[in-house]
């Protein structure tokens, strides 16, 4: 769906700690993502092959550290709250976490430290936003969506030998931001499990299929 602007709406939320516009006032409080395969990370044997982690890239809309959310063709950010550092450096620490809960063979090097990288993963998120459903009531609750792509290259060339679109989602239990925030952590937790496992397998086979994964919702 495309953004056409950010522009201001009737408030969405009515009660007390909900989402609303963004505004002035009082500091924001600020979020982090807590994806659950960052907990369960265990110990990680020597690492057989070295991936270069490209910079994650994300759109201007939610580049930033304010947390998006969608109403139809309009946009807006939820006022008081923020995440604690902006959107693409906490994604690309949860993938680093993910990759040492769910790849620990696999050894995420940055472009400041490449290490001799067979490969290089680049990571495009199209969508990460709460959407709420056009025209619906003030209180319906938002769905956290969050879309994109994945490529790895062969590092020698930058040849990409694999391609994948993702897409995952979850629903927020009711309008309050921490809510939301959770919803953001489990759709974030979806997305990275299969992105992971899907270049952990490509970087093992050197190919991979072109073409859309979708998680459950």
């Amino acid at each position: 769906m495309k953004i056409q602007s950010i522009a201001l709406l009737l408030p969405l939320l009515l009660l007390a700690g909900c989402a609303g516009l963004l505004g002035g006032g009082k500091p924001a409080d600020l979020y982090r993502l807590e994806i659950a395969s960052a907990v369960s990370a265990a110990a990680a044997p020597p690492a057989r092959r070295t991936v270069l982690l490209l910079p994650v890239q994300f759109t201007p809309q939610s580049s930033g550290d304010r947390i998006l959310t969608v109403r139809g063709p309009q946009a807006m950010y939820v006022k008081g709250a923020r995440w604690i550092s902006p959107v693409p450096d906490l994604f690309a620490t949860n993938m680093e976490r993910s990759f040492a809960a769910r790849a620990p063979d696999i050894l995420l090097t940055s472009p400041r430290e490449p290490g001799g990288a067979g490969y290089a993963l680049l990571v495009m998120v199209q969508r990460f936003a709460a959407i709420y459903p056009a025209g619906s009531a003030k209180l319906v609750t938002p769905t956290v969506q969050i879309e994109g792509e994945a490529r790895l290259l062969r590092a020698s060339d930058h040849r990409t030998i694999a391609a994948r679109r993702f897409s995952s989602e979850a629903h927020a239990a009711d309008n309050r931001v921490m809510a939301i925030v959770e919803a953001f952590d489990t759709a974030t937790d979806r997305y990275l499990a299969v992105l992971v496992d899907w270049a952990s397998r490509s970087a093992s086979t050197g190919a991979g299929p072109i073409g859309i994964e979708a998680m459950d919702r």
